[in-house]
């Protein structure tokens, strides 16, 4: 389930945020399926609440966001729908039943530039460090 944050403090910060899988299970194992699944769910969510995405990344057992919300609400509406869409997606694919998320999202404001560059490249080189893709460009 989403958690409210109380106010997001700057609307034009952008914010990362951090889902792990319960127990630390391999839920998210990267697939082509998957990833067009996971995609689509954020990229859905994006669209229908307004939110900027800068970044995403799936490994086995979480994923993690770097977006900009326009307020606090919209990012738990959001990420409700995120997260319930993407337990869906996981559920049809591995046939999971039960509970997939463990507790709730981390979310934290990235308050200047270096800092978002260093968390945008990070996510971003996990896919090559993980063998997802080749090169950060893909």
């Amino acid at each position: 389930m989403a958690r409210k944050m109380r106010y997001v403090p700057d609307a034009t910060r952008p914010i990362e945020i951090t889902v792990r899988c319960i127990q630390g299970r391999y839920l998210l194992r990267p697939s082509e399926k998957l990833n067009r699944r996971l995609v689509g769910v954020v990229a859905y969510a994006a669209h229908k609440y307004g939110v900027d995405v800068h970044g995403i990344h799936a490994m086995s057992n979480h994923y993690a966001l770097i977006v900009t919300v326009p307020d606090a609400t919209t990012m738990a509406a959001f990420m409700c729908l995120v997260n319930q869409q993407i337990s869906v997606e996981v559920g049809h694919l591995h046939d999971w039943k039960g509970p997939m998320w463990q507790g709730r999202y981390h979310a934290i404001v990235i308050d200047d530039e270096a800092s978002e560059v260093e968390r945008l490249r990070y996510l971003l080189s996990n896919c090559v460090k993980e063998n997802c893709t080749e090169r950060i460009a893909e």
